[in-house]
């Protein structure tokens, strides 16, 4: 028997005023101007495993 698996987690972090202006920074040096249209952030994706059947 199979179980479905949960929905995956997706968060998005804030961050602290001195790590937004670093990671800013970097992504203005070296993301294409043309389309570096938002700020720098940081997206975390984890899909949990499902359920397993023991016994």
């Amino acid at each position: 028997m199979s179980f479905a698996s949960p929905a995956p987690l997706i968060l998005t972090l804030a961050l602290d005023t001195d790590s937004q202006a670093y990671f800013d920074e970097l992504r203005r040096q070296h993301f294409p101007a043309k389309i570096n249209y938002l700020a720098a952030h940081v997206t975390l994706f984890h899909h949990l495993p499902g359920r397993t059947r023991r016994g």
